[in-house]
């Protein structure tokens, strides 16, 4: 259950900088919050060098606002690195974050190169329940977990790291000044 906990805190704590206005940084933050809810194996992290995620990120009031990939580039014995590509609002960013394999734990963050403070937004889990979900890349029976922090009033994730790679994130939603962020599965690569 921890694990679970600190994969979702990690993907919901990407939507805080949306607030601020950093789209990327909220994207971030949610690839976090769905790593921190993620079920893994007992010897924690099993994903495979090359598997990837893709997205299309949309916004209430903008509609499709740019695309992420989020793929493992690198295993290292003991930590993952999870790098996520983005094309936001015309802007290129890469975020990287080594994870530690045993628990999910965030260790590092990297943004175009420049380390990153790690991200401390407590999550609060409102509700879990199992749910049917479709996004482009398919139809997925999933974890829908609803949650908020103190700086994300309302976050969504569903997940199911069983029938897709790494943290399994189908689809998130959060709200941001903007209104409402969604990022939806496109495709993903099997390792």
């Amino acid at each position: 259950m921890k694990l679970i906990q600190r994969l979702s805190t990690l993907v919901l704590l990407s939507a805080s900088s949306a607030l601020a206005g950093d789209a990327v940084t909220f994207v971030s933050n949610l690839d976090l919050i769905a790593l921190q809810q993620t079920e893994t194996t007992a010897l924690g992290l099993n994903w495979k060098v090359g598997e990837s995620l893709s997205y299309r990120i949309s916004l209430a009031s903008m509609g499709n606002i740019g695309t992420s990939v989020k793929e493992v580039t690198q295993d290292t014995g003991d930590t993952l690195w999870l790098t996520n590509r983005m094309q936001l609002l015309g802007q290129n960013e890469v975020v990287e974050m080594e994870l530690r394999k045993a628990d999910g734990q965030l260790l590092k963050m990297r943004r175009n190169g420049q380390d990153q403070t790690l991200p401390n937004d407590p999550i609060e889990i409102i509700s879990t329940e199992s749910a049917s979900i479709t996004v482009p890349a398919g139809t997925f029976e999933s974890v829908h977990i609803v949650a908020k922090t103190e700086k994300i009033s309302h976050i969504e994730v569903w997940m199911n790291p069983r029938d897709t790679v790494m943290d399994g994130t189908l689809k998130q939603k959060a709200q941001t000044q903007l209104g409402m962020m969604v990022l939806e599965l496109t495709s993903f690569v099997k390792k």
